[in-house]
């Protein structure tokens, strides 16, 4: 322990910084939607959706769930987790990939192992635009998914309002190489409107819009979804 203190003493600020750990951030969520829509499919009805997530520098970890009101219907449990890198020189853009575990409680299905490759995009000539692409792969399903997604910021002290009105577009397509699930297009959008409560914490009022197309759709699945949803997440 002498030898690290005095090592600590002889190094720069700079240096010393690196050897400390990275803060934790926690942040949380609780949503309650009308129609749980996963990749334009409704998969569920009246739900509550709560998040954790746990971060450290570039690391994160998280959970979020599905728990629709109607106990008939699936739940659906994420456990996620990765790491976020800016490029270097290229600090309008952030490299994200990690693993997600879809649990299915009381389903046939019971869970599978999903990895993601994707990059995040802001732009210095337009900071109201942030911008995605992601590449998904479903070791279990044996599927490929590529989305894109755009989301633009509207101000809204432009009318003497504080805050935003936030319009985003996503579209994606699934093929596969297994049996299981089988190769569709899908493509949607929402308005929300978030509402700051405290420095830390937000309401969040949302309407989206997500289908899917040339899906077979089974029992209480549809292409057109029309929904709405109410958050509050905070920050510590």
């Amino acid at each position: 322990m002498r030898f690290v203190s005095i090592l600590f003493l002889l190094l720069p600020v700079g240096s010393i910084a690196a050897f400390l750990p990275e803060p934790i951030v926690v942040s949380t969520d609780l949503t309650f939607t009308s129609d749980d829509v996963f990749r334009g499919i409704r998969v569920a009805q009246k739900s509550f959706q709560p998040t954790i997530e746990v971060s450290s520098g570039d690391l994160y970890l998280g959970f979020w769930g599905n728990f629709p009101t109607d106990a008939a219907q699936e739940r659906r449990l994420n456990y996620y987790g990765g790491v976020g890198v800016e490029i270097p020189d290229f600090d309008f853009v952030e490299l994200d990939t990690g693993l997600t575990l879809y649990h299915y409680p009381g389903s046939g299905r019971d869970r599978t192992w999903e990895f993601y490759l994707g990059a995040n995009f802001s732009f210095p000539n337009l900071p109201t635009v942030l911008a995605s692409v992601y590449y998904f792969y479903d070791f279990d399903l044996e599927s490929h998914v590529g989305e894109g997604a755009v989301t633009y910021f509207y101000s809204l002290e432009r009318i003497g309002i504080p805050g935003t009105l936030d319009f985003s577009v996503y579209g994606g397509v699934q093929g596969t190489s297994g049996s299981e699930v089988e190769s569709y297009h899908y493509y949607g959008g929402a308005i929300a409107l978030p509402f700051s409560v405290t420095a830390f914490s937000r309401l969040t009022a949302t309407i989206g819009y997500g289908t899917a197309e040339k899906y077979t759709f089974g029992p209480g699945e549809r292409g057109k979804t029309l929904f709405g949803s109410l958050g509050y997440s905070t920050m510590f």
